[in-house]
């Protein structure tokens, strides 16, 4: 980019017009006013990557609270699912969403982060398949399993548009397109 000849090191629109042209990925084309009327205001431009950013964050949270209930509540969502005696079990898998939680929080662009959470989401759902093989007719093993299966679709969705935005499953710029990182 030249050097702005405006006061303050304001940029020319021509300027900025180039360096949004780079960010984004869009070439060059005619003069500085047919650039301005293919650009949309700054307003009108969304990062996909700062939407699955914000579920990621979203889902962070979620994790951590309800590790926390598994941690509270594990001798009750036993004798819910009919498996008493497995407190054991369902403690480990509060820690493993905490851990899952604080991943997420500390760094919500990561895809990786989130796909630590569906693969805990395939143990959870191993293990409701043996809740369920021991009490089939329990309307809260298959209600839990619903509910960990569309919590599984939101998890792979969001890995994969965090993996499809940064390029990469552990971004070394997190929440940056891959224009930006290449640049």
């Amino acid at each position: 980019m030249t050097q702005s000849t405006r006061s303050n090191d304001v940029p020319s629109t021509g300027e900025a017009l180039e360096r949004d042209a780079a960010i984004y990925g869009a070439p060059p084309r005619g003069d500085v006013t047919d650039r301005a009327r293919s650009n949309p205001p700054r307003a009108e431009i969304r990062d996909p990557g700062t939407t699955f950013t914000k579920i990621s964050l979203g889902l962070g949270v979620f994790s951590v609270a309800l590790g926390i209930t598994e941690l509270v509540a594990s001798r009750q969502i036993t004798r819910a699912l009919k498996a008493d005696g497995h407190e054991g079990v369902v403690k480990a898998f509060g820690w493993r969403e905490i851990a899952a939680g604080v991943g997420l929080l500390q760094s919500p662009a990561h895809g990786i982060r989130v796909w630590n959470r569906v693969t805990g989401d395939g143990l959870d759902l191993g293990a409701l398949a043996l809740a369920a093989r021991h009490a089939p007719r329990n309307k809260a093993v298959w209600g839990a399993t619903a509910f960990v299966a569309g919590a599984t679709l939101l998890d792979t969705i969001v890995a994969l548009g965090l993996d499809r935005t940064t390029g990469k499953t552990a971004p070394i710029h997190a929440g940056k397109s891959r224009a930006v990182a290449a640049a």
